[in-house]
């Protein structure tokens, strides 16, 4: 958002809010089957999701200029990969595998300048990452595997945000405040239970592959007569 006013006692106000939602449910689920084969068998279910979001606030007047920019960012997934109450007849490797990769890319800047009188910006960015993943093996008996199994269990998430606020003012007083709240949530589970596999190897994995934050907050302000700027990340 934006707004302008020139005039010598003008003033300008402008927000922005900016909400942003994705929610993802993927299974790939194998359940009271019978199967044979004899090569590998594999069963996989991938979530893959990017959110990226810009917002801004923009103020300027011949008086007082006012920004105030919002945003929040959600990103919710389930992913399972589940063999249940199955026999099977294999004669390869069994592969089970769940992988989820996150991604939110989160700018959100204010600013409020005037002339002559006050000027103030403030800023909020909040961006969550909610991930479950299940690769799991139940009840499912192999009569024939002399291959390797493997259970994997995945997660790749990552958060980058930007919060800016900048308030000025030539004559007056400036503020400039910002605020980022940042979070993943990751439940990653991997199981085999009451299972019978006459395999070569067994593999049950659960992993975190990256669950990284990157943030910065800024809050500026400049002013003739006060100036306070803050930021919390």
């Amino acid at each position: 958002g934006g707004a302008g006013a020139t005039g010598n006692d003008g003033y300008a106000i402008s927000g922005s809010v900016s909400v942003n939602k994705i929610t993802r449910t993927n299974k790939a689920n194998m359940e009271s089957a019978t199967l044979t084969l004899t090569g590998a068998l594999t069963q996989t279910a991938t979530t893959s999701v990017s959110l990226i979001a810009i917002g801004g606030a923009f103020s300027i007047a011949g008086k007082s200029g006012i920004g105030a920019a919002i945003a929040y960012n959600d990103v919710t997934t389930t992913t399972e990969s589940k063999m249940l109450s199955t026999t099977l007849n294999v004669g390869g490797d069994i592969s089970i595998m769940a992988n989820n990769y996150s991604r939110i890319i989160a700018i959100t800047i204010s600013l409020g300048a005037g002339a002559k009188g006050n000027a103030a910006a403030g800023t909020v960015s909040i961006n969550i990452i909610d991930n479950t993943i299940e690769a799991a093996m139940d009840s499912t008996t192999d009569t024939v595997n002399t291959g390797a199994v493997s259970v994997v269990a995945e997660n790749d998430a990552s958060i980058f945000s930007i919060a800016g606020a900048l308030g000025i003012s030539l004559k007056g007083s400036g503020l400039g405040a910002a605020f980022a709240w940042n979070e993943i949530d990751s439940d990653v589970l991997a199981k085999i239970e009451n299972s019978t596999l006459p395999a070569s190897s067994v593999t049950v994995r659960a992993e975190v592959k990256d669950a990284e934050i990157w943030t910065l907050s800024i809050g500026a302000a400049g002013g003739k007569k006060t100036s306070i700027a803050g930021s919390v990340s």
